[in-house]
């Protein structure tokens, strides 16, 4: 083989080994690309709850509420089902899916429960524990807690004018945590004012003013913002101290207190 044929033959082969190892680098630098841009995946963190609304507070869409004890909260990408925002009120029931951000469950969906029975039922007693603000208030009648809310009628007493003591007829749903949902609440004529009196020492207690409850002499006593004191204030109350308290008997043995006086120990 001539010179010129070596040369020529030596220039092939070179270009050759050139050629396959840039191939080889460019499929290597792909890959690591490739690899690089590859996305990862994250756990999903989504809960769902499933309870009855209580604890309503906020306006649309800002919204916080209480289900089953867990805080929840809404805002401009909650999106409803079967409900709009506005429609929302205690006593619903709800399922809410979410996720949970600063000890709160931050609702991305929320559908309303399709209602397995809707059992009416109806109470008449006394009001007893009120407790929130109107038009979202709570109360026990007859040993059940009830809930009103912007839909709840009122007849002979508006909704400012319940208070501890008042005797009530009571009508709403029953929900599947054993509370009504008060669709309406009656004002009772009071069947019988018998006025009582009775001597001794406060006992047992509780609640915050105006709307106190104890016992003297062995008889309940619940006070309310007409109640008067005499000698003594309403926060100056306490156990073991002795007092003459008026007011009016109710069927169910407690007694609306009408007024308090201190009484001088002896």
């Amino acid at each position: 083989m001539s010179w010129p044929h070596r040369m020529i033959r030596g220039l092939t082969m070179l270009l050759l080994v050139l050629a396959v190892g840039c191939a080889a680098s460019d499929s290597d630098s792909s890959g690591s690309s490739s690899s690089a841009l590859a996305p990862s995946a994250s756990p999903s963190n989504t809960s769902k709850l499933t309870g009855t609304v209580t604890s309503l507070n906020g306006s649309c869409p800002n919204l916080s509420f209480t289900v089953n004890s867990v805080r929840v909260v809404t805002d401009g990408g909650t999106e409803f089902e079967k409900i709009a925002c506005t429609g929302l009120r205690n006593g619903l029931s709800v399922e809410v899916k979410g996720s949970m951000i600063n000890g709160a469950l931050m609702a991305r969906e929320i559908g309303v429960e399709e209602q397995e029975e809707q059992r009416e039922v109806r109470v008449t007693g006394t009001i007893s524990g009120l407790g929130g603000s109107c038009p979202n208030v709570s109360f026990a009648v007859a040993g059940q807690r009830g809930l009103t809310n912007a839909a709840t009628r009122f007849d002979d007493v508006t909704c400012g004018g319940l208070q501890n003591g008042l005797r009530v007829e009571v009508r709403g749903v029953l929900q599947r945590d054993g509370t009504i949902v008060v669709t309406r609440v009656k004002r009772e004529e009071q069947e019988e004012q018998r006025e009582v009196k009775v001597k001794g020492t406060i006992s047992g207690l509780g609640g915050s003013c105006p709307n106190l409850s104890f016992t003297v002499a062995g008889q309940r006593g619940l006070t309310n913002a007409a109640t008067r004191f005499d000698d003594v204030t309403c926060s100056g109350l306490q156990n073991g101290l002795r007092v003459e308290v008026r007011g009016v008997l109710q069927p169910d043995g407690t007694m609306v207190v009408t007024r308090v006086k201190r009484e001088d120990s002896h």
